[in-house]
């Protein structure tokens, strides 16, 4: 698995996570993840019907093997637009930000990651 980065909504280096339409959700940068997931739990807690998504396959993620549903939102962090879809996981608990969509749109410094408190930083690309 790729670099991973979660910090608890008290840690003085934690940044609010995407947002979904009206929605801020926490979230894992995870560098071993190619596209943005988000546990079908929430979208569930949502009122988002996830059993209407398309199945798009089965694939193996943090939360173990599943299917993958593929939802489609207006994703965005810090105002700045990274998807339009994202993949939704049975067995996930967090929401995990990927290479193919968040990382286009941020560049990610896990520079600080060994530090004590680690830190990283994600700023928006040009």
């Amino acid at each position: 698995m790729g670099s991973e980065a979660a910090l608890p909504s008290h840690h003085p280096n934690h940044n609010r996570g995407p947002r979904l339409p009206g929605l801020d959700l926490d979230a894992v940068v995870d560098s071993g993840a190619d596209l943005t997931t988000i546990p079908a739990g929430h979208l569930r807690a949502l009122g988002v019907d996830v059993d209407a998504l398309p199945v798009i396959g089965v694939a193996q993620t943090a939360g173990g093997l599943g299917q993958q549903r593929m939802g489609e939102a207006i994703l965005s962090y810090t105002k700045k637009r990274f998807a339009d879809r994202y993949l939704v996981a049975e067995k996930l608990h967090v929401t995990i930000l990927g290479t193919g969509d968040f990382f286009h749109e941020f560049a990610v410094n896990f520079s600080g990651w060994l530090l004590d408190p680690p830190t990283f930083r994600i700023d928006p690309r040009q």
